[in-house]
């Protein structure tokens, strides 16, 4: 049976008015994909051919600054709601080590999460139900064209998006969960090197599994996770951590997240992201290089060391989306830009700054240029 979804439309974007009614639509069974790093990326409804600001996306207003929450604090109540973040993930550096008999590739990747995301919401309903709302929902209005490809769970029927994947996941390994209405406010760019998708569905299983009437051991909702993506797992625990595998292998790291001595400081950044759809696939397709192999002992190296090491991904992706580069050298350009690179296989960019308000500062200019940029900081 198909699940109806609604799409709430932003009221108000930079350059119009956009509808304000809600459109449902049914999403139907899904094809298998493989996973971000590794696999399929659909293409957006916002593809376009320049760093011009699409008319219907809205950047959020720049942030205040935050304290970060442990990760068994990240969920909140409201009333009869549960509301948790799924924070965006961003690659310091990847190199490709090989490739797998199967296809995939195998990585080695520094990541950490940043207080910039999607949102979920999970309210008490007669029925499980999913609505996007957000900067992004008009990007998976066009379900029935261009579905959100994903992994079918093994012996479950194949549900239409990670959120509900991961509610279906977690009910057949015994977890007991009422039906709900599911929320998610989509602020992430869609298939953008951010991990969108995959933190969206880590937050669903951290959601359900603090709130369900019945429970999963840790083991069993870590190897839900996996089975929900290769990187799933580490959107997970969302905390500074290096990837190795196929990305399913994780640990944490020792190396200091932040360009500032003092302890427990934060990396501040800007995010950014031309909107230009950039399918993995197209990106490992036209990648003629075994990568640089593993970047060994890295526990001295600071985030700006980390970032140093590169991405294997990225001159392929430059050369496949010229805006890329055209991105980098802007950031670059900005006032207290330390170090800038792009995050997994594109298109999104970050650049780390020496102070919040240099990444601030940035974040306007980059915004006043046509371009989708958010200011943020690590967790």
């Amino acid at each position: 049976m198909s699940i109806g979804v609604s799409i709430a439309m932003p009221k108000r974007a930079i350059c119009g008015t956009l509808p304000s009614n809600k459109v449902t639509i049914r999403f139907y069974p899904i094809l298998f994909a493989q996973n971000c790093l590794t696999g399929w990326i659909h293409k957006p409804a916002y593809a376009h051919n320049g760093l011009s600001f699409p008319s219907s996306i809205k950047s959020d207003p720049l942030p205040k600054p935050m304290i970060p929450q442990a990760n068994n604090q990240s969920t909140t109540m409201t009333g009869t709601s549960i509301t948790e973040m799924a924070p965006a993930k961003v690659n310091l550096y990847l190199r490709i080590c090989g490739r797998r008999d199967d296809g995939y590739h195998l990585l080695d990747s520094a990541v950490i999460f940043t207080a910039f995301g999607d949102q979920i919401s999970l309210t008490p309903a007669a029925t499980d139900s999913l609505t996007i709302t957000g900067s992004f929902a008009t990007a998976l209005t066009n379900i029935a064209d261009n579905p959100i490809v994903t992994r079918p769970m093994a012996n479950s029927p194949a549900a239409p998006n990670l959120c509900m994947q991961a509610l279906t996941a977690f009910r057949d390994a015994g977890g007991v969960m009422p039906p709900v209405a599911i929320t998610l406010d989509k602020r992430i760019p869609v298939g953008a090197g951010l991990g969108g998708g995959s933190a969206d569905a880590a937050a669903m299983l951290r959601a359900l599994n603090a709130h369900a009437d019945k429970s999963v051991t840790p083991e069993t909702l870590h190897a839900l996770a996996t089975r929900l993506g290769a990187d799933v797992p580490a959107c997970l625990r969302a905390h500074a951590l290096r990837m190795t595998g196929i990305g399913d292998q994780i640990s944490s790291l020792s190396a200091s997240m932040s360009l500032s001595p003092a302890p427990d400081a934060h990396a501040f950044m800007v995010l950014a992201n031309p909107l230009i759809p950039l399918a993995t696939k197209d990106v490992f397709a036209h990648l003629h290089s075994d990568g640089q192999g593993s970047a060994g002992d890295i526990d001295t190296l600071d985030i700006s060391g980390l970032v140093g090491l590169g991405n294997d991904l990225e001159a392929t992706a430059c050369t496949l989306v010229p805006e890329i580069a055209s991105l980098l050298s802007l950031l670059r350009q900005q006032h207290g830009c330390q170090i800038a690179a792009m995050s997994g296989s594109g298109a999104s960019c970050f650049a780390l700054f020496d102070s919040q308000p240099a990444s601030q500062q940035a974040c306007v200019a980059l915004r006043k240029s046509g371009i989708w940029a958010e200011a943020t900081h690590s967790l």
